[in-house]
This record gives C-alpha cells, structure tokens and sequence, in this order.
C-alpha cells in the first residue's frame, strides 16, 4: 500500500483511528511476541521486515518517535485500562506490523478529505470511447491476454457470436478448420444472421469451438444463449467465453448485464467447467472506468489480479 501517515498529523490520526480499535473490541491486536503470534496465526516480529515496516523505517527518525510513541504499548494500556507491562516495548519492526494489520481493515490510512485524487478528480472520463484514442482499452488489453491462452484449444469447426473474420487472425486461432461469424444484424464479414436466442439458428451437435467475447451482457437473457450454444456444440466441443465488468455502459444494442464470477459458474452450470477466472485489480477498474488506456498503466499494475475487483471475467468450459 502506498499510504502513509503525514508527519503533521500523525499522532492525530493514529488516536482517532485507536476508537475504532475500541469500537471493534479488539483488545488482543498487538502481539509481537512469536508464541502469541503463532496463536493468532499472524506473522512474528522476527525475520524479513513486512512491508509497513519497511514504511516506517523508510520515515525520518523524528517521524518514526512519533508514530512508535502514538500507537506504543503504554498508549495501548491506557486505553484498554491494562497493566503497562502487559505489551513489550515496540519495535519498528513490530511498529509495522501493527501498520499493516491497521491497513488491512482501513483503521490507518489517508485522513478524511486529504486523499490526493491527482488527474482521477473528474467527473467525465479521459475518453469516451473506452481509451481507444489513448491507446489500447484496458478490457481489450485483457482480452488479449486471454486469446493468447487459449489459442491453440480453439479448433475444428468454429463459430464466433458477434465478431468479424478478421477476428481469426488477429487472435491467432490458426487452429480453427473453419471459422463463421453470426450476428443479429447484417454487416460486412457476416456468415450467418441470426439471433443466438433461437435455437434453430444452428443443426444441433454441428461446432467443435464457440468464441463469445463481449456478449452476454447484450444477451436480454444469456442463459438461453448459453444453452443454445451447448446444443450446437459437439460432445467435448468447448466455449470461450469473456465479459465485462468494470466498464461503462455500451448498448448495442442493449447492454443488460454485469455477470461477475459467481454468476457465470452458475450459467454455464450444465458444461463442465474447464477453468474459470477474471484479470483485473481495483487501479485497472477505476482506469477502465475513467477511459483510459493500458499504456497508461504500469504493465506491473495491469497484471496484478485481485478477484474482488474484476474488469472482465470469462471462462472455458466444455460440453460433455
């Protein structure tokens, strides 16, 4: 985490933050002794310095008297009434410890009305269109990265919901004996027009490979399409399928749905699911919501995944 007691105010903010503690009833927090740590199954004082030690031992020596001397043990038992010997003295090691803990449930963080919210301060995002006058959209550069995993298992005999031709190339499925494309509306690159709620769209058991990116959410309801497609493929033919989550609402004609984790292991529920997952973190959301690019963010930061905070999920799963 990036954030930090400032020097003024750091004594103030760990007090304030101490009535939570007392709020919570968390009187047992600080144990920085290995037994009691062991018994909390929380990390011990000793060995690598965890990262909000590495926090403290980062500030000036006059900032750290401070921060050990707000949230030392002596502070601790005054508030809880408890012997003063009950807690060890604070180390900057177990200081951080402490620091992280605090972090982790919001108890130490950023005062009220001092968050820097920098250039992400507005109300209109930096581009309208997703990030593509920016550069590469950030659920794009996800959706890359998901086709560069599954390339080679898209074979046979192929169907692509809602895409173009030029989609073979340029997702390199090369392995596709055939490739169509079907969509509702008549257009350049279109093999077939047909809405994927009616099952008569395709002969029953006729595909080894459905490709659907950025579909469902269009579908009034998946679930039938879902199963049309199960009905379409072959035994052991598979779905590749990626949604969106974290990105703003697009209707082409209609966008319906959000569908996060849970909900597309219980749509695809009748196939067996060969893997399942999402890309994104909490920096890639609020980027993609604000329409900027990929190439605004630090490949480190784009390829952290934290499944809390999805910008798409997709899935790959097989009819059996």
């Amino acid at each position: 985490m990036n954030q930090r007691l400032p020097a003024r105010r750091g004594n103030t903010a760990v007090r304030a933050n101490l009535k939570y503690l007392e709020k919570r009833k968390i009187e047992g927090f600080i144990a920085t002794d290995r037994e009691s740590c062991r018994d909390r199954q929380q990390p011990g004082p000793r060995g690598p310095l965890p990262q909000g030690a590495r926090r403290v031992a980062r500030m000036p020596r006059k900032l750290q008297t401070k921060v050990g001397a707000a949230i030392s043990a002596r502070v601790l038992a005054e508030k809880y009434g408890m012997a003063t010997n009950s807690f060890p003295s604070f180390t900057v090691t177990a200081c951080g410890l402490l620091a992280d803990r605090l972090c982790a449930q919001g108890l130490l963080t950023v005062p009220l009305r001092q968050i820097d919210l920098g250039d992400l301060g507005r109300v209109r995002p930096f581009c309208p269109d997703y990030g593509f006058s920016r550069g590469t959209p950030i659920d794009r550069y996800y959706l890359h990265q998901f086709t560069s995993q599954t390339k080679d298992e898209v074979v046979g005999e192929t169907l692509e919901i809602g895409g173009q031709k030029e989609n073979q190339r340029r997702y390199g499925f090369t392995r596709a004996a055939s490739y169509r494309v079907r969509d509702l509306f008549r257009c350049s690159g279109i093999d077939i027009r047909a809405d994927a709620h009616d099952p008569a769209a395709l002969n029953e058991s006729s595909l080894d490979s459905v490709v659907m990116f950025n579909i469902l959410e269009h579908c009034g309801r998946p679930w039938v399409v879902v199963e049309n497609v199960r009905r379409w493929l072959r035994v052991g033919g598979k779905v590749f399928c990626l949604v969106p989550n974290a990105q703003r609402i697009h209707r082409d004609p209609r966008d319906y749905w959000r569908i996060l984790p849970d909900a597309m292991t219980l749509l695809f529920e009748s196939y067996r699911v060969i893997r399942i997952g999402s890309f994104g973190n909490l920096l890639a959301c609020a980027a993609s919501l604000s329409g900027m690019a990929a190439e605004d963010l630090h490949q480190k930061d784009l390829e952290e995944t934290d499944m809390q905070y999805p910008v798409v999920t997709w899935i790959v799963a097989e009819k059996t």
